[in-house]
């Protein structure tokens, strides 16, 4: 069976060659009419052309096939000669239009397939996604965050305002046409869909797709999502920003739950259910030297509560911190309606 990647790519090429060929013949047709024509009808009083200009000009209306008839051609070997210049020229432009058009239809079939190489920058590339993540990618869709899929299934959540590629986050190529270079961060979900129904060989791959992107963008954050809590030192080691592991948070939910009802209530009403609130995060570089206080107190007047200040690595407690804010990002929760 032939590749269809192969197939499209090889395709791409001949058509790409066409194009370059056709325009130059039809350059070469164009220029051989408008020489010609001016040599042998100049000299005849009577004929049409008597400038380059007025021989581009009947050139131009003889190969679009408009032929307004304004110019003349009077000459028995000149009238032979634009015979000859009809059945060239319209022949070339009639193939150059269709070459031309044919590329801008092989763009669009290959977008389709998810195989144009992105423009993207700054960026997300989610990695394996299925319709279980469908939630996730729609909530990045409204906080109006660039996402591109990477994988073998497009969400129908990113429309027009994200872009997919189809192919295999651990190859390379398949990366670079992400824009890996580019992105800031990457999702990386078990490959469930065509994976291996064993959760630790599923982990290996996506720590194995974590070590490959790690390597072609060092300053990407990435978070993975692994299905095994034994997996996590390798994530770590391989560098991950964000470790998940499937049921942490499903659990930490259901143990609050049933240990402190009222704190487990506000976590599934306000921040899953609802959405009303949102955990955000912001280095409010423009008030930089100024106390943390004021910081604080910006946040808390804007209806937002003050969760952490991260610095150096680590998370400090906001109502500790004390001093000049720098860079450091705050993260705070926020309604869902300010952000």
């Amino acid at each position: 069976m032939v590749d269809l990647r192969t197939l499209v790519s090889s395709f791409k090429n001949i058509l790409r060659k066409n194009v370059g060929r056709t325009t130059l013949l039809a350059f070469g047709v164009v220029l051989y009419s408008v020489i010609s024509e001016y040599l042998i009808e100049n000299p005849i009083k009577s004929a049409g052309i008597h400038s380059l200009f007025e021989s581009l000009w009947w050139t131009m209306q003889t190969i679009t096939t408009v032929g307004y008839g304004d110019v003349a051609i009077v000459g028995f070997y000149g009238k032979v000669n634009a015979m000859v210049i009809m059945i060239i020229g319209i022949g070339t432009f009639s193939l150059l239009l269709v070459t031309v058009a044919a590329e801008i239809v092989d763009a669009k079939l290959l977008k389709r397939l998810g195989r144009i190489r992105t423009k993207m920058e700054k960026h997300a590339i989610v990695c394996n996604y299925t319709e279980k993540q469908s939630t996730i990618i729609k909530r990045l869709m409204e906080e109006k965050f660039p996402i591109l899929i990477l994988g073998n299934e497009e969400s129908r959540e990113i429309k027009d305002k994200g872009e997919f590629v189809k192919g295999n986050p651990l190859n390379s190529e398949d990366l670079k046409m992400a824009g890996i270079e580019r992105a800031i961060s990457m999702i990386i979900f078990p490959n469930e869909r065509y994976g291996s129904q064993d959760s630790l060989a599923l982990d290996a791959e996506s720590i194995l797709i974590l070590l490959t992107a790690r390597k072609m963008n060092r300053n990407l954050k990435i978070t993975i999502e692994l299905l095994n809590e034994s997996s996590r030192i390798h994530a770590e080691e391989a560098g991950a920003d964000n470790i998940i592991v499937r049921g942490d948070l499903s659990s930490a939910a259901i143990i609050s739950a049933l240990t402190k009802p009222e704190a487990g209530m506000f976590l599934s009403k306000m921040l899953i259910s609802s959405g009303k609130f949102m955990v955000s995060q912001d280095s409010f570089q423009d008030m930089q030297g100024k106390p943390y206080e004021e910081v604080f107190s910006r946040i808390i007047a804007k209806g937002g509560i003050p969760l952490s200040v991260y610095s150096n690595g680590s998370f400090q407690n906001p109502y500790e911190t004390k001093g000049i804010h720098n860079d450091e990002i705050i993260i705070f929760l926020m309604k869902g309606q300010q952000q």
